[in-house]
């Protein structure tokens, strides 16, 4: 199907006309590619429901912007990834889709009150002279980043990144909910590629989040087109 659509891209001239194909290839293109990371990555697709009054709806699309992301981080001249169970998981497992070393540490200190964070020394072995980056769905306070950087740099890791699946929270207490997850979307400035890092100092205002930290989150969603280009040009790269 892709193929006889740019096929007919050929021959159309009017920009009405190309227009419309692009779209439709566009949109083939992102099917695809959806499909083929998600039969890919070993997550829980539930991260990817959303709800609002009319019910639940379907973002799994975003799990190419999540693989952009994931490159442009591997540029970065990051390695491995630590997943924060549980939430963090789920995003972890992508980053173990497109090629990083994959590990797992346990924290929970808001949901689950736990006193520090657990991790098998085998898989701290295993991050041993990598550039790491910690995998979580997002944060509150930023108690639970703050002691899992802490125990994995006394143990001589280096960490100096943090991904969050979710661009928005509703941590800090605000009047209106939905202009909370509004404002906590421009905490993030765009780079030129598309990946976007925390531009909102408020975790550092307590030295819960060492300076030299950087925390990242997926592209925004107009970029769409551009990350289906960089992630299918990846894969490819594999054939």
């Amino acid at each position: 199907m892709e193929k006889d659509l740019t096929e007919k891209l050929k021959k159309f001239f009017f920009p009405k006309y190309r227009y419309k194909v692009e779209e439709e290839l566009s949109k083939k293109k992102e099917g695809g590619l959806k499909s083929l990371l998600l039969s890919k990555w070993d997550g829980n697709p539930e991260i990817f429901m959303d709800y609002n009054e009319f019910g639940a709806y379907d973002c799994s699309s975003e799990i190419i912007l999540h693989a952009d992301a994931i490159l442009q981080l591997k540029e970065k001249g990051y390695e491995a990834v630590v997943g924060i169970k549980t939430a963090g998981i789920s995003y972890a497992k992508m980053f173990e889709m497109m090629g990083y070393s994959y590990s797992e540490i346990d924290y929970s200190f808001h949901k689950r009150k736990m006193e520090k964070p657990i991790m098998e020394e085998e898989e701290i072995l295993k991050l041993t002279n990598k550039k790491v980056i910690l995998a979580e769905i997002d944060f509150i306070t930023g108690i639970t980043l703050e002691r899992v950087i802490k125990f994995l740099r006394d143990r001589k890791i280096n960490v100096t990144g943090a991904y969050m699946g979710n661009d928005s929270w509703f941590g800090r207490p605000y009047k209106n909910e939905i202009e909370w997850i509004e404002e906590s979307k421009l905490y993030w400035k765009s780079g030129k590629k598309g990946l976007r890092k925390l531009n909102n100092k408020f975790l550092y205002e307590n030295e819960r989040i060492p300076n030299d930290f950087e925390i990242y989150t997926f592209p925004e969603r107009w970029k769409m087109k551009n990350s289906i280009e960089k992630v299918s040009n990846y894969l490819d790269s594999f054939k």
